[in-house]
């Protein structure tokens, strides 16, 4: 073959072959490949967190729980008046409360007639008082007194522990105790009131008169006297009251 024809193939191969595109494959990088592999500290990492995420997810679910969880009851003691205290007492005897001058206290029934403790009267009604109370009041407006049944002492007992709370006085009620009619009580505790407004109405016109130069005493005084003044119209009204509701 000839030189130059020879030479011209190669040629022409070699523009075939450089003519021919090459296939570019993506490059690789390692680094990152083995950055982003897992490893098995990695996976056992990963599934430590996701065991601390749930176990964490349980406790805030427990707790919750506990705080939905219903509050305890309350037990009930001996020291409150319950139903049955009261049904204890509305046994023992036939009783209710009267009302004498806003004060509540509780009387018994005897052939429909009510009675009161006569030291409860003492302690509540009657001890505010001066003790020098006039003969003609205490001649006019008696009170007879009766015995206590042992089932009446212990009808007051109860009432006095349980309901008031010894506001009645700190003391044992027996069948030596006393009762008096509450009529009686009413006549007697007004009449008496009365006496001793009257005898107050007296010492502030006797301040009156004397505080003349004292404008400031003489208007303290003359205000004072004047609310002893509305009060002796109630007590006497009180009292025609119960005039008129005895004579019925």
């Amino acid at each position: 073959m000839d030189t130059t024809t020879t030479s011209s193939l190669k040629s022409a191969e070699k523009k075939d072959t450089d003519a021919t595109p090459r296939a570019h494959s993506p490059e690789i990088d390692v680094e990152v490949i083995k950055s982003d592999c897992s490893t098995p500290e990695k996976q056992n990492g990963a599934v430590g967190n996701e065991q601390q995420m749930n176990n964490s997810t349980s406790t805030r679910r427990t707790d919750s729980n506990k705080n939905l969880s219903p509050p305890p009851q309350r037990l009930r003691t001996s020291s409150s008046t319950s139903d049955g205290t009261e049904n204890l007492i509305s046994s023992l005897s036939s009783w209710d409360w009267v009302t004498i001058d806003g004060l509540k206290l509780p009387a018994v029934t005897r052939n429909k007639e009510r009675y009161v403790a006569v030291h409860m009267v003492q302690l509540k009604l009657l001890s505010k008082f001066p003790s020098d109370i006039p003969r003609d009041i205490t001649r006019k407006f008696t009170m007879g007194s009766h015995k206590m049944t042992v089932t009446e002492a212990w009808t007051f007992n109860t009432i006095n522990a349980v309901i008031r709370k010894f506001d009645l006085g700190c003391q044992l009620f027996t069948a030596n105790d006393e009762l008096v009619k509450l009529n009686d009580v009413q006549m007697f505790y007004w009449n008496v009131k009365l006496f001793n407004l009257k005898r107050v109405n007296g010492q502030y016109e006797t301040a009156i008169s004397s505080a003349e130069n004292n404008v400031q005493l003489l208007a303290t005084a003359m205000q004072l006297k004047k609310q002893v003044d509305s009060d002796i119209q109630a007590v006497c009204a009180e009292l025609k009251r119960l005039e008129k509701s005895y004579c019925e």
